[in-house]
């Protein structure tokens, strides 16, 4: 597990659904819990999401958008790691175990709050449906923080 490949950027949470993320300085993952402070903390399994820097980068250069990091409703901003291979594999941030469960695939929800003049809806859903990110399984407990590394089993 000492193969850095990414790097947590940011943690966002917001209390209850439908509420706007906010960012947070730190956090504390639990196991089968999920993500302190979110709104699915507590719920079955522990489920917490992730989507890189690079597919927000790359949806704003390609639809000329300035789409933020809260705004897709995803609890961790990484970078420097590909998040899509990581279903069925573990994976830890800060030494906190994390399972992948599923892509995060978008959905007309976010497709309607983040549709502009010029981008529909249903372009935004399809924008992000290859690189919306992951939902994985919160395994271990622990706190992390913007700067910790995201590191795969080197197996």
């Amino acid at each position: 597990m000492d193969n850095q490949t990414g790097t947590l950027i940011g943690i966002y949470t917001a209390p209850s659904s439908g509420r706007p993320l906010r960012e947070q300085a730190e956090g504390r993952l639990v196991a089968g819990q999920g993500l302190e402070g979110d709104r699915y903390f507590g719920r079955p399994g522990g489920v917490i999401s992730l989507i890189e820097t690079e597919a927000i980068e790359r949806f704003n250069l390609d639809h000329g958008t300035g789409v933020t990091a809260p705004e897709t409703r995803r609890c961790l901003l990484t970078q420097g790691v590909a998040l899509n291979p990581l279903v069925g594999k573990t994976f830890w941030i800060n030494g906190i175990e994390l399972e992948g469960m599923e892509l995060c695939d978008p959905c007309a929800k976010l497709g309607q709050d983040l549709e502009t003049e010029t981008v529909s809806a249903a372009a935004v859903v399809r924008g992000f449906r290859v690189s919306g990110g992951l939902r994985a399984y919160v395994r271990g407990s622990g706190d992390i923080a913007p700067g910790d590394a995201i590191t795969l089993s080197t197996e």
